[in-house]
């Protein structure tokens, strides 16, 4: 059975994406192909493709969390994290890795911040992860700027690592310590 959670923010719930909602995955992702330009996929072609996709992802150990409006329960994104397989209890391997979109409806409002800080606040207080690292496309300067405000850090560029639709892209790499994170939380508030 697969591992089911939802984080609750002021204004969004994330809960572990269902098969439910592949039907308002699909219509995002087609709807707004933007969504893919900055990612290591296309746009799905058809609803099956989705569905399909849902189902691989339910093998892996990999945490997959659907973002939804609290007010209206509208699902407006998608956040992953990853790579827990290669978690051990060695601090040297004690890292995941973030992916994740918004829909351009409910972008510039917050939200990307809201939910990035809900995530890592889960991974490293919550799952007591050491590192957490992140990877936007060169030419990504939304996913950038958010990360950075959230308290990650740049680390690197890896030069053509990316290779979508026959052309290499550059991927820059950011990282946030646990350490960090702890240091620059600020009190919850009710």
């Amino acid at each position: 059975m697969p591992h089911t959670e939802q984080l609750d923010t002021k204004r969004l719930y994330l809960r572990t994406l269902a098969e439910s909602d592949c039907g308002e995955l699909y219509r995002l992702t087609s709807t707004y192909p933007q969504i893919a330009e900055h990612m290591t996929w296309n746009p799905p072609k058809n609803y099956d493709e989705v569905r399909q996709k849902f189902l691989d992802n339910r093998k892996t150990d990999d945490r997959h969390f659907g973002v939804f409006v609290r007010e209206t329960d509208e699902f407006m994104g998608r956040i992953t994290v990853r790579n827990f397989h290669l978690m051990q209890q060695d601090a040297e391997k004690n890292s995941v890795f973030l992916s994740f979109w918004l829909s351009p409806e409910q972008q510039g409002k917050g939200y990307g911040t809201e939910v990035l800080t809900e995530v890592c606040r889960y991974c490293i207080v919550d799952l007591k992860i050491r590192k957490i690292f992140a990877g936007t496309f060169a030419e990504n300067m939304a996913s950038q700027k958010l990360l950075l405000k959230t308290g990650f850090r740049e680390i690197g560029t890896l030069r053509k690592h990316y290779l979508k639709n026959g052309i290499f892209y550059d991927s820059l790499r950011f990282e946030l310590l646990n350490e960090d994170f702890l240091a620059n939380r600020t009190a919850p508030t009710d």
